[in-house]
């Protein structure tokens, strides 16, 4: 008769009834590692859609971040209410989207670096010069400048349509009496519009060959001594905020402001409810629909903070105007 042997059998016992003592990775590095990864997870999505937004018109970022989320949450959502999924399903779902999300974020990234922006936060133009204007069939791509009285001034002029086109400053000429224009370009060409205007004030530009499309402004702001622009001041309305809510002027000299309603639907103007012309009349724009611009000049002996708004959407347009 075979005899089994309980010391065997309870040593065998105890091997199948106590779990191996787990390793230090189990313990801590891994309990640490997937908080840690999660976090960087995060931050990369972060880092990324900032970038993307930075690198986009302001008018479409605001749906882009929408888009973004409603995708993320969507997808959280399908994760959640799924009744089985593989481990691999769950991985290439997640990394997926991060992958191009990711990529989408180093190419906005490398756009913002090679495509440096050339205002500052105010709005103004930077001191590089007035922007390009790039000709289309049939528009220009900017229909308001703002520059300084008495100073030459350069214009790079590009056509990018399938017609011919040109830029003529219309009210106003060179100092030997010739028209400040270009020649009209054929598709493909570019010439350089160099002009001194001296007097202040708004003058109209146009392309000749299509001058009922193509039109817009420039704005000459009185220089003040030295030879530097007094103010020249951008605002660029959109439904319903402005781009700049902090502006600043100096005392006693004339500043001009460009007003340019980017918005798609609503009317906008720019309002300085705190003071008032010499006259007495208002500081303020023209009420202007969508894709216009006006200009204003003004002059405000007394240092100090002003507020400034819209008057169609005052509790939501509005900003301060510091007379340094």
């Amino acid at each position: 008769m075979q005899h089994d042997d309980p010391q065997g059998g309870h040593a065998g016992g105890h091997g199948g009834g106590y779990p191996a003592s787990r390793s230090i990775s189990e313990k801590f590095l891994i309990p640490l590692a997937i908080p840690v990864g999660a976090g960087l997870v995060i931050f990369c999505i972060i880092l990324a859609v900032s970038q993307i937004l930075l690198a986009v018109p302001e008018d479409v970022a605001t749906p882009i971040a929408l888009l973004i989320a409603l995708v993320i949450l969507l997808g959280c959502a399908y994760f959640a209410t799924a009744r089985s999924l593989s481990r691999g399903m769950i991985t290439l779902g997640v990394a997926v989207p991060a992958v191009v999300l990711f990529g989408a974020g180093i190419g906005a990234g490398i756009y913002r670096q090679a495509n440096p922006t050339t205002e500052n936060k105010g709005g103004a133009e930077a001191n590089a010069g007035p922007k390009p204007q790039i000709t289309t069939d049939n528009k220009f791509s900017r229909t308001s400048y703002t520059v300084p009285a008495g100073q030459p001034v350069t214009i790079d002029v590009e056509n990018q349509g399938s017609n011919q086109h040109n830029m003529h400053i219309l009210g106003v000429t060179n100092a030997d009496g010739s028209d400040i224009k270009t020649d009209i370009l054929a598709p493909g060409a570019s010439a350089k519009l160099t002009f001194t205007i001296d007097k202040p004030g708004t003058y109209n530009f146009q392309c000749d060959v299509h001058p009922t499309e193509m039109k817009g402004t420039i704005t000459v702001a009185a220089g003040a001594p030295g030879g530097a622009s007094a103010g020249s001041l951008s605002e660029d309305a959109s439904d319903d905020k402005f781009s700049a809510t902090n502006l600043t002027a100096k005392a006693g000299q004339t500043a001009t402001l460009t007003l340019q309603n980017k918005g798609p639907a609503n009317q906008h103007d720019w309002h300085l409810v705190d003071a008032k012309n010499a006259d007495g009349s208002n500081i303020m724009t023209k009420i202007i629909p969508p894709g216009q611009t006006d200009t204003v000049q003004f002059t405000i002996d007394k240092p100090g903070t002003y507020n400034f708004q819209c008057d169609v959407h005052p509790a939501q347009m509005k900003g301060t105007l510091v007379v340094q």
